[in-house]
């Protein structure tokens, strides 16, 4: 789907060949060597033979982040953010990988003005994603030296643990605001902050193999669990433990054609416990279309059975768990 069709369409290109995924990426490697320009790529996947700059396998500092971002001298630029491990590495080539073919992911790109560039920045410095692939030209790098550090995976100093900013699409003005959280942040990034900013509950599609948090409904805004989902245009449901996508529709008591402040939310982050402490985020859009697509999706979710103690304890043996780990370490 893209602004002017936002219904899902099934494409007539394979995902590791033609069609939006790789024009997107061939865009932006054309900006390589070209003055007042800049890419990265950057993926919380670390490649088997070269380690990026700033990995360090004792100190987990990235976010869990998997996204590319492009911006050149005619005052535009894009924001790619995904779940595919792995995708393009390099800054010569697209390349989907065979690991992103179990299981479903989610690949979301937004167009945006210059002017919104520096708003990225300061998401980053919050969440901190690991940087893989870049470029930035001499006159960018004086501009933004920030930038230049995040991209070599130096930390930039900031004064919050969580961001929201608004921005709006270069050319459809769709209303955006994108949610970024530091690995000290410490909570749920959809039921304790996305939620209460946005004063909408949620259903939310997220990666839940290693561990999952209960579906949250005794607060003022609720965050389900979408356990699965069905594809009308090709006749499939999804479970949730075959969706490595990370997504989250807005709900609300009224009826959909009464309520129009309904948003789509696409990131980086999972509901689970271990990523209370992993940085990241997630793009809401604010679109009546595009939400319902996605609304419509919805087959089953989780819903609440028992309190929101669960969602406590569980964040209580993992701290619980970390310091038997620490214990176990220093009497071993």
């Amino acid at each position: 789907m893209n602004a002017d069709r936002r219904n899902w369409q099934l494409s007539k290109f394979p995902i590791n060949e033609k069609g939006m995924m790789k024009n997107t990426f061939e865009s932006m490697f054309d900006l390589i060597d070209k003055p007042d320009s800049v890419i990265g790529m950057y993926n919380d996947e670390i490649p088997k033979l070269t380690k990026p700059l700033g990995y360090d396998r004792e100190n987990l500092w990235w976010g869990h982040m998997k996204g590319a971002f492009a911006f050149d001298y005619t005052d535009t630029g894009f924001w790619v953010i995904h779940s595919i491990p792995k995708l393009s590495y390099t800054n010569l080539s697209y390349v989907y990988p065979k690991t992103g073919y179990t299981y479903g992911q989610h690949f979301l790109c937004v167009t945006l003005e210059k002017k919104y560039l520096e708003s990225l920045i300061t998401q980053f410095a919050v969440a901190r994603p690991l940087f893989q692939g870049a470029y930035i030209s001499s006159s960018v790098k004086s501009e933004f030296p920030d930038l230049a550090k995040l991209l070599q995976n130096q930390k930039v100093l900031t004064v919050t643990l969580s961001r929201v900013i608004e921005m709006q699409t270069a050319k459809s003005s769709f209303q955006l605001n994108h949610f970024s959280k530091s690995s000290d942040f410490g909570k749920d990034l959809y039921a304790d902050f996305v939620a209460p900013k946005l004063k909408k509950s949620l259903d939310t599609e997220t990666w839940q193999h290693d561990g999952s948090i209960p579906s949250a409904c005794h607060r003022q805004y609720s965050v389900k669990n979408i356990k699965s989902i069905f594809i009308g245009a090709t006749g499939t449901t999804i479970q949730n433990a075959q969706d490595h996508a990370k997504w989250a529709v807005t709900v609300s008591s009224k009826k959909p054609t009464e309520d129009i402040g309904n948003w789509i939310c696409l990131g980086d982050i999972n509901r689970q416990p271990h990523q209370f402490e992993r940085g990241g985020g997630t793009m809401c859009i604010k679109d009546q279309k595009l939400w319902q697509s996605f609304y419509d999706l919805v087959q089953r979710v989780e819903e609440c059975s028992r309190t929101d103690y669960t969602f406590v304890t569980t964040h209580l043996f993992k701290r619980l768990w970390t310091l038997i780990e620490i214990v176990q370490f220093f009497y071993a």
